[in-house]
C-alpha cells in the first residue's frame, strides 16, 4: 500500500512541524510584546503622570504593532502555509489514487479548485469518504479565508464572496471590530483548530483508501 506507507509519514512530520512553528511563533509574539511593555514602563516610571500619558499616546502605534499588527501578519502567514501544505497533499493523493486504481485523467478533472479536483478524484475512485462532513466544510471555509488574505489583504470589503466569509468569520470571531476597516484577524486558537481539522480529515482519507483497497482484494 504505497499511499499508506509514504503518505502517513509525510502527514505526521508535516503537521508536527507546523504545530511547533505555531507554538514558537506565539511564544515569540507574547515575549516581544511583554519585553516592549517592560522596557517602556521602566523608562517612564520616574516621569510625572502627565508625561507618562503623553509618551504612552505617542508610542501607541508601536504598542499596536506588537499587540495586533505583527500577530496578524504571522498568523495569516501560518494559515496560508497550512493551506498550501494541505493542497500539496491532496494533489499527491490524487496522483496515487489514479495510479493505484487505474483512473483516467480527463480535462474535466483538471477544472476547478484543488478541492474540487480532489473531490472528483475520490468519487471516481469510489472512496467511502463523506464530503458533507464537518471537517470538509471547515476546509472549504479555510479556503475562503486564505483567498481573502492572499487576494484582498484580508479585507472583507471588495472580496468576491464577502457575505459568505463575513458570516463565517463572525461565527469564529476572527474579524476585527473596526467598523471602518473590517479585516480578518486570526487567533491562536483558530490556527490550532486549522491544524487539528486538516489532520483529522487526512486521516479519514487514509481510512477510506484502505477500505476501498480491501474491497478490491480477490476472494480466496
Amino acid at each position: 500500500m504505497i499511499l499508506r506507507g509514504i503518505f502517513a509519514i509525510d502527514v505526521s512530520l508535516g503537521w508536527q512541524e507546523l504545530e511547533e512553528y505555531l507554538k514558537t511563533t506565539e511564544k515569540y509574539l507574547e515575549k516581544a510584546k511583554t519585553d516592549w511593555e517592560t522596557s517602556f514602563n521602566e523608562q517612564v516610571k520616574h516621569l510625572p503622570p502627565e508625561e507618562r500619558d503623553e509618551l504612552g499616546e505617542f508610542y501607541s502605534d508601536t504598542y499596536w504593532d506588537y499587540a495586533e499588527t505583527f500577530p496578524a501578519i504571522l498568523r495569516n502567514s501560518f494559515l496560508v502555509s497550512a493551506y498550501s501544505m494541505l493542497e500539496h497533499k491532496l494533489v499527491y493523493i490524487c496522483y496515487q489514487l489514479r495510479k493505484e486504481f487505474g483512473l483516467s485523467h480527463s480535462w474535466n478533472d483538471a477544472r476547478g479548485t484543488k478541492l474540487e479536483q480532489f473531490k472528483k478524484c475520490c468519487n471516481k475512485a469510489h472512496l467511502p469518504l463523506s464530503f458533507a462532513s464537518q471537517d470538509w466544510q471547515e476546509i472549504k471555509n479555510y479556503s475562503l479565508v486564505r483567498n481573502c488574505i492572499v487576494h484582498n489583504n484580508g479585507l472583507m470589503k471588495g472580496f468576491r464572496e464577502e457575505q459568505k466569509l463575513r458570516i463565517y468569520t463572525n461565527s469564529k470571531k476572527i474579524i476585527s471590530q473596526n467598523l471602518i476597516r473590517q479585516q480578518i484577524t486570526l487567533t491562536e486558537q483558530f490556527c490550532k483548530e486549522v491544524i487539528k481539522t486538516m489532520r483529522a480529515f487526512l486521516s479519514k482519507v487514509i481510512e477510506a483508501y484502505e477500505s476501498q483497497k480491501q474491497k478490491q482484494k480477490p476472494e480466496t
